[in-house]
């Protein structure tokens, strides 16, 4: 029974979140709709050349679809109404577009991104907003992850340009030069030709006008070729400044003819009222009173019709010095005052459209509100939609959960006591097993002991005792000789025969002596002392022994004192036994040296001899008690050298190559340790 009304509501539950999915999936596909329906009436009047209606269509668009929530759509259509805006210089709604697409754009379309950045600089270089487009275009520049394309070659004219555009010209020939370098060299295009001739404007302004002439010449040349003519008027304008400004007004006014010639089919007047203008100041100066009124005139009328207040304002300055050089001073005048009243009129003009972008910028302000107060509204609704949804869900998911627990839980309860049961049974029987193996572990481990020891033992009675073996039997043989021999023997004999008494009476000595040495306890008596007149002492000790075998002994230190806590004693006898092992490594001829160094709160000691050297196997020996490699030796000297060292919290080391020397290195605590 519970099972059966909990399929009942699961099932209810679905199709109530399916309906509430599909009522939220329709509206939006609804808003869609209508929206595309007036993106495609504003393409339509583009297409009829209906720019303003166009426009004006799009924003109605736009808008609806922002009220409407269709943000994620709208990346396309923002780009869309942005270079309609562009191309039809209506830069300022141009720039606002861009924005809103570049604000909605994933970082991960990259190539959106850089049109839109590379849109915005052209856009703010056409409506004066320099500094802005340069941080637009540099930024552009950063995310370029694919250099030498044409969107890159683009983006560096626009830096170029906007450079020109504030007088910057060694950095604009910079940015322009380095755009021209990512054209093949062969290629005949627009974009070549436009590079050329800003490049021409640069070194023109840079006062080297072999080059821009040469620029302009090469941006002439592709004009032709691609018989692009608004391009060859620009460039045949630019090339006539060089010429006018050279004093040259006869080809200046060639090159404005030309330009003239190729301008009168453009629809932007404001070119031709330029060259106009040019023509009427260069036949001004050439006192051609004549042609100048021509050209003035007609750049007048022109400049009457069109909206720029400048073209107006230069036109009638130049008429002004026309009617001067006709000694017309009443006509003179009357242009003079035309031009003041544009001059004051662009200030006034200014001014006002200060206050008109302010206007337009509260007004923008109050329509971002309301649509985000809509979107807000908008928000809320889905949010509610969404908490229902996330509500039932939550609720299913509950629900689900308690019917497992129900299915389930008995049987995990008897599935994990039996699991324990058996887990505990099994430890128990580990637990005793562990406890004898331990036992057992403990009387192996004192047998084992115990046998090392008595080992260790039975080992060095039977060392000691074929050390001593030896020169007893050597004693033996001796008495016999002489017992037998007693009344023949010489005195000579004789001595010799008591010189080897005294010898192998030494040797045992010496070995008993050593083993008592290394069998003595961990010294207790340790005071602080200079470890420089010690080494001093040591060495007064065997420096006869050293002048007998013309062996050299040197001490070096690099302290006058040097002082450690040490057993003087036993420290002196390890000492003494590196020195004569060392005397006796040389044997004749050889260097013993001695260094001494305090290097922070260490002390090291290094005897170092050039005698024989040692075997690199035989190395890991040498302190081991009773190895030895001479044939008198006693096996115990190094062991006991290393067991003081390390009674003194030092450490020894050996270095040594077979018949290159040994250097013993004994390593320190200072006085303080």
């Amino acid at each position: 029974m519970y099972c059966s009304n909990l399929k009942k509501i699961l099932i209810i539950m679905i199709l109530l979140i399916g309906n509430i999915s599909f009522i939220h999936s329709d509206e939006d596909h609804q808003y869609k709709e209508r929206f595309l329906q007036m993106i495609d009436s504003a393409r339509e009047l583009n297409n009829e050349n209906k720019i303003e209606e166009s426009i004006s269509k799009y924003d109605e668009a736009i808008t609806f679809a922002e009220k409407s929530g269709l943000n994620k759509i709208l990346q396309k259509y923002y780009l869309e109404i942005a270079n309609l805006c562009f191309d039809n210089l209506r830069n300022e709604k141009a720039i606002s577009y861009y924005s809103k697409c570049l604000s909605i754009t994933d970082k991960e379309k990259d190539n959106v991104i850089l049109n839109c950045l590379n849109s915005l600089g052209a856009a703010n270089i056409k409506i004066g907003e320099y500094e802005k487009a340069i941080a637009y275009l540099l930024e552009a520049l950063q995310l370029i992850d694919t250099p030498k394309t044409q969107l890159h070659s683009k983006i560096l004219n626009g830096l170029g340009v906007v450079h020109i555009k504030i007088s910057d010209h060694e950095t604009a020939l910079r940015y322009l030069s380095s755009a021209l370098a990512l054209i093949p060299a062969s290629e005949i295009s627009s974009t070549k030709a436009y590079l050329l001739n800003n490049i021409g404007i640069c070194y023109h302004n840079l006062d080297k006008n072999e080059k821009a002439a040469d620029n302009y010449n090469r941006a002439i040349a592709i004009w032709r070729k691609i018989e692009d003519k608004k391009g060859l008027g620009m460039t045949y304008s630019n090339l006539s400044t060089i010429f006018k400004e050279a004093g040259n007004n006869q080809q200046a006014i060639e090159y404005l003819k030309k330009s003239l010639e190729y301008k009168k089919n453009e629809k932007s007047s404001e070119s031709i009222i330029f060259s106009f203008l040019n023509l009427g100041e260069i036949y001004i100066q050439s006192e051609n009173l004549e042609e100048a009124e021509f050209y003035l005139k007609q750049a007048l009328l022109k400049a009457k019709k069109s909206d720029n207040l400048d073209l107006k304002k230069s036109a009638f300055l130049l008429m002004a010095r026309f009617y001067e050089a006709q000694k017309n001073d009443e006509q003179a005048l009357k242009q003079y005052k035309k031009y003041i009243e544009i001059k004051d009129s662009l200030l006034n003009k200014t001014i006002s459209k200060q206050i008109r972008e302010l206007q337009i910028k509260y007004n923008s302000e109050q329509q971002k509100q309301e649509i985000e107060r809509f979107k807000l509204e908008q928000e809320k609704n889905r949010l509610i939609r969404t908490r229902l949804i996330l509500i039932i869900i939550l609720i299913i998911l509950i629900l689900l959960f308690y019917y497992y627990q129900f299915r389930t839980k008995k049987k995990t309860n008897q599935k994990l006591e039996k699991e324990i049961n058996i887990k505990t049974a099994d430890l128990m029987k580990t637990n005793i097993e562990l406890e004898k193996e331990i036992a057992e572990r403990k009387k192996m481990q004192a047998e084992l002991i115990k046998s090392e020891r008595l080992a260790a033992i039975g080992e060095m009675a039977s060392i000691v005792a074929h050390e001593i073996r030896n020169p007893i039997t050597a004693l033996r043989s001796t008495a016999q000789f002489c017992e037998n021999n007693f009344t023949s023997i010489s005195e000579n004999k004789m001595k010799k025969m008591m010189n080897i008494f005294t010898e192998t009476t030494d040797r045992v000595g010496k070995i008993l002596k050593d083993l008592l040495d290394y069998s003595k306890p961990e010294p207790k008596n340790f005071i602080v002392i200079d470890l420089v007149d010690l080494l001093k002492k040591n060495i007064s000790m065997v420096e006869d022994k050293c002048q007998k075998n013309e062996i050299d002994i040197c001490l070096n230190t690099n302290r006058a004192n040097i002082k450690a806590k040490i057993n003087v004693e036993q420290f002196n006898g390890a000492i003494l036994n590196l020195l004569l092992n060392a005397i006796e490594a040389i044997e004749k001829k050889g260097k013993l040296q001695i260094n001494l160094i305090e290097k922070k709160s260490k002390i090291i000691l290094e005897i170092e001899d050039n005698g024989c050297g040692i075997d690199q196997k035989l190395l890991d020996k040498v302190f081991q008690p009773f190895f030895t490699t001479k044939s008198t030796g006693s096996g115990l000297g190094l062991a006991y050298v290393q067991k003081i060292v390390n009674f003194h919290n030092g450490e020894i080391r050996i270095f040594s190559k077979k018949n290159k020397g040994t250097k013993f290195q004994i390593i320190l605590g200072g006085e303080n340790e």
